[in-house]
């Protein structure tokens, strides 16, 4: 191949991956959501983030589907949002509840023990179980939260409100100028 063919060939990779690179970052991750499930969710329980959501594409490689907060047995657990109870049941070695939000959002938590029943509603902030001891987070009681919109798990992280940080300004009130 010519060098003028090569130079040709590589302008035309290197402009693809541009454009593909532009159009990833301009599709936040967010953006599945409607407006309206924006910011609804609370964290079923307080406490550390033990493992974040690695949500792999396709949907059958391995991967971590949810976020799992630090719940030592017997601390309160909360519906992340209002809905209506769609199962409860064992999952492997622990017991779990799905809530269904509607808008084809189902989110699922395991490691908890409900008296909650199929059908029964809840509201966001309802006390809806203790956390059980598991062995999902190895040596530390946890429970995991799991979303899934229209079959596919979604990060439930992008259902909570944002946290802003607001940095601490000079004693004095003077702006740093650097000259």
């Amino acid at each position: 191949m010519p060098i003028k063919t090569h130079a040709i060939a590589l302008a035309l990779a290197l402009a693809l991956t541009l454009a593909s690179a532009l159009l990833l970052l301009s599709v936040s991750p967010g953006s599945a959501l409607g407006a309206s499930q924006k910011a609804t969710a609370l964290l079923p329980a307080s406490g550390v983030w033990l493992r974040v959501p690695v949500i792999p594409w396709p949907n059958w490689m391995p991967g971590h589907r949810g976020l799992d907060i630090q719940a030592p047995a017997d601390t309160e657990v909360f519906a992340p949002v209002n809905g209506e109870v769609l199962w409860t049941g064992r999952v492997g070695k622990t017991f779990g509840i799905t809530i269904d939000a509607g808008s084809f959002v189902k989110h699922t938590i395991t490691g908890i023990d409900s008296s909650l029943e199929i059908g029964q509603k809840v509201w966001r902030g309802q006390f809806i179980g203790w956390s059980i001891v598991n062995q999902h987070c190895e040596n530390l009681d946890c429970i995991h939260w799991s979303v899934r919109q229209h079959g596919r798990y979604i990060d439930p992280r992008w259902l909570l409100k944002p946290i802003f940080y607001r940095l601490p300004t000079r004693a004095d009130g003077l702006a740093d100028r650097r000259s």
